[in-house]
């Protein structure tokens, strides 16, 4: 589970024996730059065969794999990184930088802890529960290795041998992908109070990770609501493996699947329900999803039934920064509806403020021939009708508005880019009842706690400013 290629997906049933096969009284170190030494550990993965699901394998390190050990130096204690050296072995030597007078264990009572995967985890004394488990929010396999990432811990003996045990189940999702897709990428998210990714406590005496505050260890604004993991495509099948809460499964999550080599989304959707709890020395298979029909993918799977490949009606966002954080604008309709696509640069939404209920005003505006109200100076030519509307929810792409009465809203976090899709009554306003109407779209950093707060700062524009608004055919209206 910790190697680069897992062959088959397993149980976490009976032992799981892991161990140094080499017994040293201190880290083995060396000088490689001033301040600063090499330690050099080793672990072995025993010979064990998992049983149940079909195709036992044996499981073994992978080059690059990589483990958090802690060390202190007097009363500061760090998790450095060390790293496997080779690959496909049930033995192998981690080796890594640590700075000079730090060894290997905690300060406070010397004992040594190792977590798997490496990641920014820390340890605090002071907490009931001393070790925060960080699992990250986003990561991108296809930038080091493949590995399955559940959650393992080890304390070392007085020779140093670790025994990694699992603290996390997970589920594995697995996809089939057309050809010409090399790398797709799965977002997991919900709305629900429950957690997937961020800093957890791990609960030493009971041997597993809290996806929660506990006892005052971790805190709501390092735990996020959703996970993104980007991995290659081997011969049109790509598998995840997620972790989970083990007193709660998954709560109705929504699950994305993008073509990561253009963003392009290949499915998306939502459970009614949660996935089965599942124990937390187990991991669930979840059916395999064949997405071959989808072929490349589409920038958004509609909820309304627009193919929006074949839109024309498309704008350009303002390109320069820190103003480019709309990066495209497409609108068509029907007899009923006016539809909206807005492509927004999801790094922009985000300028270090959590928690709140709704974050980055944006404000759409609709204008037919006859409009006689001009823009204050974004765009050239005149608008009607304006309403406002907000980016996130609670920290979470969700666009909703309380000034156009029956909007409807599909939003997709892409990862590296959210996708709104807005379905806007024509009976809003009378400027959208003709045969042609105006659109043109901007946000900014307002967000709502209990008061307005942020800044009015514009993030986005679309179209370019300076320039008409974008114009849109309109069929007769019902």
């Amino acid at each position: 589970m910790v190697m680069k290629k897992l062959l088959v997906f397993f149980s976490f049933v009976g032992l799981f024996a892991w161990s140094c096969n080499k017994s040293i009284d201190t880290p083995v170190s060396e000088e490689q730059t001033p301040g600063w030494h090499t330690v050099t550990l080793n672990a072995s993965i025993a010979d064990v065969t998992k049983t149940a699901y079909a195709e036992e394998k044996t499981f073994t390190w992978s080059a690059g794999d990589q483990i958090s050990v802690l060390f202190h130096n007097g009363d500061v204690n760090n998790f450095y990184t060390l790293t496997a050296a080779a690959g496909g072995v049930a033995s192998t030597s981690f080796s890594g930088s640590v700075p000079d007078g730090y060894v290997i264990g905690s300060s406070d009572d010397g004992k040594k802890y190792a977590l798997y995967p490496a990641a920014d985890h820390a340890y605090d004394v002071s907490k009931t529960h001393k070790i925060l488990f960080e699992i990250p929010q986003e990561i991108d396999f296809t930038a080091s290795h493949f590995s399955a990432n559940i959650p393992m811990f080890a304390e070392g003996d007085g020779s140093n041998n670790f025994a990694f045990t699992p603290i996390a189940g997970a589920y594995k999702f697995t996809f089939k992908v057309a050809d010409g897709i090399s790398k797709v990428k799965l977002n997991v998210s919900q709305a629900s109070s429950y957690r997937y990714t961020g800093k957890f406590p791990y609960r030493m005496a009971n041997g597993f990770i809290a996806f929660e505050p506990k006892d005052g260890t971790g805190s709501e604004s390092e735990m996020f609501r959703s996970t993104t993991m980007t991995a290659n495509v081997e011969s049109n099948f790509v598998s995840f493996y997620m972790p989970f809460r083990p007193s709660a499964g998954l709560k109705n999550p929504t699950v994305t699947v993008f073509n990561a080599d253009n963003e392009y989304t290949l499915y998306s959707g939502s459970a009614s329900t949660s996935l089965a709890n599942t124990s937390l020395t187990s991991i669930t298979v979840l059916p395999t999803l064949d997405l071959t029909a989808q072929g490349l993918g589409t920038p958004i799977v509609s909820a309304f039934g627009i193919t929006w490949g074949a839109v024309t009606a498309v704008a350009a966002g303002r390109s320069d920064a820190p103003y480019d954080g709309i990066e495209e604008l497409k609108a068509t309709a029907d007899a009923s509806n006016l539809y909206l696509l807005i492509k927004v640069k999801k790094a922009s939404t985000y300028y270090g403020i959590s928690g709140y209920s709704h974050g980055n005003l944006i404000n759409i505006y609709l204008g037919n021939d006859s409009s006689t109200t001009e823009f204050s100076w974004q765009w050239t030519g005149y608008y009607t009708k304006k309403f406002e509307g907000w980016l996130l929810q609670s920290g979470l792409a969700d666009y909703i508005t309380y000034q156009a009465p029956g909007t409807v809203d599909n939003t997709v976090d892409a990862g590296t880019y959210l996708y709104y899709e807005l379905s806007i009554p024509r009976s809003l306003d009378a400027c959208l009842s003709g045969t042609s109407a105006t659109v043109s779209v901007e946000a900014n950093q307002q967000y709502v706690e209990a008061d307005w707060a942020g800044s009015a700062t514009q993030i986005g524009f679309a179209p370019d400013t300076f320039t008409a608004p974008l114009a849109v055919t309109m069929p007769a209206m019902l």
